[in-house]
């Protein structure tokens, strides 16, 4: 199960690292998701400086986008940034909230 879950991990590696294109947002997404949360869940150590580095091209290419937020926020949370979690987080429900017709 280790095994698969490394060969998982470096292949999401290596394709968010794959810079303008559909799958590397996408699979930054899936890690931070896996480092912010899911790795809690289970007990895993999480990559902070990784989640720090994933999240910046992501702000500035998606400011106002919800689940780049909420990440934000958790990973703010995490790293003891509470004021600044709230905030992000008020911009993720913000963003949620206006549905464009």
């Amino acid at each position: 199960m280790v095994v698969l879950q490394n060969v998982g991990l470096t292949q999401l590696h290596t394709a968010a690292a794959m810079q303008n294109t559909l799958r590397s947002p996408l699979c930054a997404l899936v890690l931070l998701c896996w480092h912010l949360i899911g790795g809690y869940l289970i007990g895993a150590d999480s990559n902070i400086p990784l989640c720090e580095r994933l999240l910046i091209p992501l702000l500035r290419d998606y400011p106002q986008g919800a689940l780049v937020l909420f990440f934000a926020a958790r990973l703010c949370v995490v790293t003891a940034q509470i004021d600044n979690g709230i905030a992000y987080l008020n911009k993720s429900v913000a963003a949620q909230s206006l549905w464009r017709q």
